[in-house]
């Protein structure tokens, strides 16, 4: 009896070691998770800067903290690229509503649907999506309304 008795806690203690580490498993995704977001909030300052330094280089200001930008933002997307996050493909391309967050309609001299402006960079993390890419698509003049190109009814 003593052998059973000693196999059934073998296989609870075992069970519970399961558990122990399914549990710390999740607590680190949950963990890296958050810290993926805070990175990409600190990415997208990021990449807000480049695009108002770049304006001040185009208008003949020389200004050398432009290139320490661009050289920071490829240095986190590498790190990110790394732990799996990686950027979803937006300027130009056509919408897709599974990577694609419509913030805004416009008519253009573009194909309807196709992407005009990336408003904020969405990303994956292991082929998942992450962050929906925030963007600005075309539309057909006199076409549907912003609402209708963003997928929702509105009500």
């Amino acid at each position: 009896m003593t052998d059973a008795s000693d196999f059934f806690s073998n296989m609870l203690g075992g069970m519970d070691a399961a558990e122990r580490a399914n549990t710390q498993q999740q607590a680190h995704e949950k963990e890296m998770t958050g810290l993926i977001g805070d990175v990409l909030l600190v990415l997208d300052e990021i990449d807000a800067l480049k695009v108002h330094s770049q304006k001040l280089v185009d208008n003949g200001h020389e200004i050398v903290p432009a290139r320490s930008v661009a050289t920071l933002q490829k240095k986190l997307l590498l790190i990110l690229k790394e732990r799996g996050v990686e950027p979803i493909p937006a300027l130009g391309e056509m919408l897709d509503l599974d990577l694609h967050y419509v913030v805004e309609a416009r008519e253009a001299a573009a194909p309807p649907e196709q992407i005009l402006v990336e408003s904020r960079r969405g990303y994956t993390r292991n082929g998942r999506v992450f962050r929906k890419a925030e963007v600005v698509v075309a539309k057909e003049a006199g076409g549907a309304s912003d609402a209708d190109a963003t997928g929702e009814s509105g009500e």
